[in-house]
């Protein structure tokens, strides 16, 4: 059996994460929606908040399941069965950042842990290659725009709401 994991922030998830979580579940036997903690960003949503969004919009996909992960990704995938990393790419500077990123990750999944992490890059759909959770955030307020972004805009305002109390 295959485990894809899909490693990101999803803050929030959008639709063009949904898109490569639904593609690479038609191709692997299991994906897991890894939600980690990147230091360089500063999160909007908490990772609890990051989860319930994710589980509603995966809830169809009954090969999906999301959790979250503290530390570097090799130490996370270790804890899984054949795991395989899969990312979504949107441009040429996606394609960059995550091909170094696929480098570093299998050079230090073999030194660490005797693994061999290999990462698969899916290119988003045209249609998703603007959407990225900045966008969404920029555009939050605006409902008639923000909800074509993400697949549960309604439930995202109510996370934001849980935030402002």
């Amino acid at each position: 059996m295959k485990t894809a994991i899909l490693p990101g922030s999803y803050d929030p998830i959008t639709n063009g994460h949904l898109d490569i979580i639904k593609r690479a579940s038609d191709m692997y036997d299991k994906i897991i929606v890894a939600v980690g903690k990147n230091s360089e960003k500063q999160y909007t949503l908490t990772v609890k908040q990051r989860l319930k969004l994710i589980n509603d919009a995966i809830k169809d996909i009954k090969n999906a399941s999301a959790e979250a992960f503290d530390g570097l990704l090799v130490d996370y995938i270790k804890t899984k069965e054949n795991p395989l990393i899969v990312k979504g790419i949107r441009d040429y500077k996606d394609y960059v950042y995550e091909y170094e990123m696929a480098k570093t990750n299998k050079e230090l999944s073999k030194t660490r842990h005797g693994l061999k992490a290999e990462t698969i890059l899916l290119v988003s759909d045209k249609k998703y290659s603007s959407i990225s959770s900045t966008r969404v955030k920029e555009l939050i307020n605006d409902e008639e725009t923000c909800s074509k972004l993400v697949p549960n805009y309604s439930l995202l305002i109510e996370v934001l709401e849980e935030n402002s109390h």
